[in-house]
């Protein structure tokens, strides 16, 4: 039998938007803010983890995948304007390149169920 969920070891989910510094996860009302890169761009404007992005230059990401909103971001001009819910909006200027170390990031985590290579 598993153990509760509580217990199980927790995998990262990467949904990287580097340029811009934060990562995301899809919820049914937009993007959720899994992560925000100290000193980045989105961390500059203002972005924090656990907000809810509601729209991205204008289009509604309610319902939209992960993937799809990533093509978004990465088909911006280098300025994006996010509406937050709650009423915030938020102009992030893309920068060239970022590589960001693991302790940059506070990561998303998502239960995961053992696999066979975490069999004893």
């Amino acid at each position: 039998m598993f153990p509760p969920i509580t217990d199980m070891p927790r995998r990262v989910t990467p949904s990287p938007s580097p340029p811009y510094g934060f990562t995301i996860s899809s919820v049914p009302d937009g993007a959720y803010v899994a992560s925000v890169v100290n000193g980045s761009p989105a961390d500059n404007a203002g972005l924090k983890q656990g907000m809810v992005l509601a729209q991205l230059n204008g289009l509604s990401l309610k319902g939209l995948a992960v993937a799809t909103i990533d093509q978004v971001l990465a088909a911006a001009d280098g300025v994006v304007t996010v509406s937050v819910i709650g009423g915030a909006t938020l102009r992030i200027v893309r920068m060239p390149a970022m590589a960001a170390t693991p302790a940059q990031v506070t990561p998303y985590v998502e239960p995961v169920r053992p696999g066979p290579e975490d069999r004893f």
